[in-house]
């Protein structure tokens, strides 16, 4: 809660109190801080209960009020104390919260003055999240001090995981380690609703809700001076608006190229929008519910494999071949970490991949342990399937396709692995098959080139 304690002369020129009160409005965030402001503000003739100053009142007393009110309703302040005598009072509290209760105080040993009367103000402090109008939080990566993570997973001690057997029990003091890494140097982020645009500049913001002000002022007490400072603020919003998202047009266009996605986060504005809910249509059946499309989709996403091995298996004739996989080095790793995408979506652990560069020394250890039982860590087998529409009606189950999001972890020793055995299946240097750098198209070139020639 921030209370400002204030006192204007009553020789204080009217535009030092609205530069005053203008920088209050750059300053202060009325939306998530309980503010108060109180004092003597020397601004007599202004009746705070009807928002408006008497027809006899000096003219310089006119322009204070007349400051002091719209830049407290442009705060989202009121003024909460009643005096005797409303029009010359000189001494309003204004706040942003009803939690506030004044009461007169004890008389003294000389007269109150009825326009700087004694007050007693209780303020009641209930904890309230500050983030009221907060939509959801995530984790700020681009905020995140990943030296210092680096240098906390460096001098962890691992002692814990290399003396144990058990893959499990390796991944799990892995995990805790790395997510109480990241909940000290990576800070939460918070996503605020806004009804404008995210192009709409401060300044525009700041006409449209000097206008809305002054339109609300019309409205209450029609007069040709509000009505002229509306319409001043009505044309300055117009005008900024255009020149505004011209800006912001010219922008997307010089940084095409460093920031391809601002230019198709526009052009996806001119599509079609399609509600946030799948609507599948599964046997006549319209099924919206979450649950539901999560079950039809799982249903159908199994009866697309068969994973009962038969029972009649021809026995394989005795072969001296032997597959060895030799243990896994911190170069392996470390050139596996080269292969990882920061971009990529993250599987169920919420782990990115720039994250668990830190530990490649333990992941060392723990990939060979899973190589010497021949087991894989149960939670590296998880992964979120997310439905990808191939073509047709978008209602009908049959026309997605599953995309499995993998750990990290998986990620990585699938391609300590694939670089393990993958020459194994290289026979020449003609094969297009499991081949780096070489595919179909490839193939058919040399085919085309072979056959031509």
């Amino acid at each position: 809660m921030l209370i400002g304690y204030h006192y204007f002369s009553p020789d204080t020129k009217p535009e030092v109190i609205t530069g005053y009160f203008q920088q209050l409005e750059n300053i202060l965030d009325t939306n998530n801080t309980r503010v108060i402001l109180l004092g003597d503000f020397n601004a007599p003739g202004f009746n705070w209960e009807n928002e408006t100053p008497i027809s006899s009142c000096h003219y310089y007393s006119k322009l204070k009020g007349d400051s002091i009110y719209t830049s407290t309703c442009f705060l989202g302040l009121w003024q909460c104390v009643e005096a005797v005598d409303i029009i010359n009072m000189f001494d309003p509290v204004f706040a942003n919260f009803t939690q506030l209760k004044y009461v007169a105080a004890d008389s003294g040993l000389v007269a109150p003055d009825i326009y700087h009367p004694p007050l007693n103000i209780d303020v009641l402090l209930p904890n309230v999240n500050s983030n009221l109008n907060c939509e959801f939080s995530y984790q700020n990566f681009a905020a995140g001090n990943y030296a210092l993570l680096y240098n906390i997973l460096s001098t962890y001690d691992w002692s814990s995981v290399y003396e144990t057997s058990s893959v499990d029990v390796a991944v799990a003091s892995l995990s805790v380690a790395l997510r109480s890494a990241m909940e000290q140097v990576i800070p939460c982020g918070y996503r605020y609703k806004s009804k404008y645009p995210h192009w709409f500049s401060y300044t525009l913001r700041y006409y449209i809700t000097k206008k809305n002000c002054f339109h609300r002022r019309f409205k209450k007490k029609p007069s040709d001076c509000f009505y002229g400072r509306f319409a001043y603020y009505r044309k300055l919003v117009k005008n900024t608006i255009k020149s505004d998202r011209l800006r912001w047009l010219k922008s997307l266009d010089n940084n095409l190229k460093s920031q391809p996605q601002h230019f198709w986060k526009y052009v996806s504005n001119f599509r079609k929008h399609r509600s946030g809910f799948i609507h599948l249509e599964v046997g006549g059946t319209h099924l919206v519910q979450p649950e539901a499309v999560a079950d039809a989709f799982a249903r159908h996403f199994q009866s697309v494999y068969n994973n009962h091995c038969s029972k009649d298996i021809h026995p394989l004739s005795p072969s001296s071949e032997f597959l060895s996989l030799a243990p896994i080095s911190d170069a392996d790793v470390c050139k596996a970490f080269k292969r990882l995408k920061p971009s990529k979506s993250v599987g169920l652990d919420d782990i990115p991949g720039f994250v668990i560069k830190g530990g490649a020394g333990i992941l060392t250890h723990i990939f060979n342990l899973s190589l010497e039982p021949q087991c894989f860590h149960t939670a590296w087998k998880e992964s979120a399937v997310v439905p990808v529409f191939k073509r047709g009606n978008h209602a009908a189950v049959t026309n997605q396709r599953p995309i499995s999001i993998l750990s990290n972890f998986s990620k990585l020793f699938e391609f300590i692995i694939h670089d393990h055995v993958s020459h194994f299946a290289e026979f020449n240097c003609n094969q297009h098959g499991f081949t780096r750098t070489k595919y179909t198209v490839t193939n058919l070139v040399t085919f085309l080139y072979f056959s031509t020639s």
